[in-house]
């Protein structure tokens, strides 16, 4: 069995029992779900195949996206807006879990495959829709990404102060501005460059 079609094999054993969950497939490795209105439960097969021909690794990222956020970050940024990609905040679903390390599922042709989609798709069920749930709220999904804990501290720094003026807490979303400005300081590089005009037309915004 090639890498490929072990990984269709895989997305396809995944796909029958994410869909009792109210998943429905959007993109190859890519699930969603309605939680709440402009707000969407999220899933990702990233897949690795640690040098192995005969295995395929899967490492499900769990997570939110909130769509008047990724409207507003696409436009302030001047990016095209996807309605799918990226998730506002996510992670790998071992994290949610009370052991708190990095789960990842191994499916080869050797291996009971029917059973390693079993305990992939238990670990979503057990860990990654009641932190769905938990975080579709704005201000507690602010809440959490405030930690940088779960997802990439790039793009919740772009999310963080668009959620805060959402919640109307204007001081707040100026201070994370600012703050992050500050870390950023004297820096020219493209990232740089990218949150100054971001920062510059979000600012312009909330000032309207």
């Amino acid at each position: 069995m090639t890498v490929v079609s072990m990984r269709k094999m895989a997305f396809k054993l995944v796909q029958d029992r994410l869909v009792v969950f109210g998943f429905q497939k959007r993109r190859a490795g890519i699930f969603s779900c309605p939680i709440l209105d402009e707000v969407i439960g999220w899933i990702g097969l990233n897949t690795a195949t640690r040098g192995r021909s005969d295995a395929l690794e899967i490492n499900p990222v769990v997570g939110v996206r909130n769509q008047r956020i990724e409207r507003l970050v696409a436009e302030l940024t001047g990016d095209a807006f996807d309605d799918l990609i990226p998730p506002t905040i996510a992670g790998n679903v071992g994290y949610l879990s009370p052991a708190r390390r990095y789960l990842a599922y191994t499916f080869a042709e050797s291996a009971s495959n029917e059973e390693v989609a079993d305990r992939l798709c238990e670990s979503i069920k057990m860990y990654g829709l009641p932190f769905m749930k938990k975080i579709a709220d704005l201000r507690t999904m602010i809440k959490k990404m405030q930690t940088l804990r779960f997802g990439m501290a790039e793009q919740l720094h772009y999310r963080i102060p668009i959620g805060l003026w959402l919640l109307n807490e204007i001081e707040e979303a100026e201070t994370a501005i600012a703050t992050r400005l500050h870390t950023i300081g004297e820096r020219s590089d493209p990232a740089a460059l990218r949150y100054l005009s971001f920062a510059k037309e979000l600012s312009e915004l909330m000032r309207r």
